[in-house]
C-alpha cells in the first residue's frame, strides 16, 4: 500500500477521533477539523499551557505533543489503566476515533497530574520521557555526533572518533 494512502487514513482517523472528543467534551466538533486550531481547542480543553501549541509546529516534537495529549485525554475520559494509557500513547491516532466514538466513554475533565500520587515506575516515566524528547531536539536541530569512517582524514583524528557538528551553521 502506498505510504500517502496510510498517511491519509491515520490524519482522517485522527481528526475524526478528535471530532467524537471535542463532542463528548462540550466543544463544537467542526473545531477539531480546522488544522492547528484543533490543537490549540485541545490544549484548552486539557488545562494545559497555551504555549504548547509552539511543539506542534516543530517535526517530530509534533508527533509526541500528540501522544502526550492523547494521553492525558485518556485521563480525561476516566481511562487510567496501564493498557489505556499505553494504547493512547502509542497508538494515539486511532485510539482517538475509540475515545470519540466508543460506547460508555464520558468526559470526565482534565486533571492536574501533579496532586496524584506516583509510584515508583510512574515516578521515572516523566523524567526518561523529557529525556528523550529533549534528545531528540538537541540532536535533530543543533548537533550531531559524527563517527571518523576513514583514516583518510587529519593524522589527529583516528578511525571511530567522533566530531560534535553544529546544525545551524549548515
Amino acid at each position: 500500500m502506498d505510504s500517502t494512502i496510510i498517511f491519509y487514513i491515520v490524519v482522517l482517523a485522527s481528526f475524526a477521533g478528535l471530532y467524537g472528543i471535542f463532542e463528548r467534551a462540550g466543544e463544537k466538533g467542526w473545531k477539531a477539523l480546522v488544522p492547528f486550531y484543533n490543537f490549540y481547542v485541545w490544549i484548552v480543553l486539557l488545562q494545559r499551557p497555551k504555549w504548547w501549541i509552539v511543539f506542534f509546529f516543530i517535526p517530530g516534537v509534533n508527533a509526541l505533543m500528540y501522544a502526550i495529549l492523547m494521553f492525558q485525554t485518556a485521563y480525561a475520559f476516566g481511562k487510567r489503566t496501564f493498557t489505556h494509557l499505553i494504547l493512547a500513547s502509542f497508538g494515539c491516532f486511532f485510539y482517538s476515533y475509540y475515545l470519540g466514538f466508543g460506547k460508555n466513554m464520558k468526559w470526565v475533565g482534565a486533571k492536574d497530574f501533579h496532586d496524584l500520587k506516583k509510584g515508583f515506575i510512574k515516578g521515572w516515566l516523566d523524567p526518561i520521557f523529557f529525556a528523550i524528547v529533549a534528545a531528540s531536539i538537541i540532536r535533530t536541530f543543533f548537533l550531531e555526533a559524527f563517527t571518523i569512517p576513514t583514516s583518510s582524514l587529519e593524522k589527529s583524528l583516528l578511525v571511530g572518533d567522533f566530531l560534535f557538528v553544529n546544525k545551524l551553521s549548515y
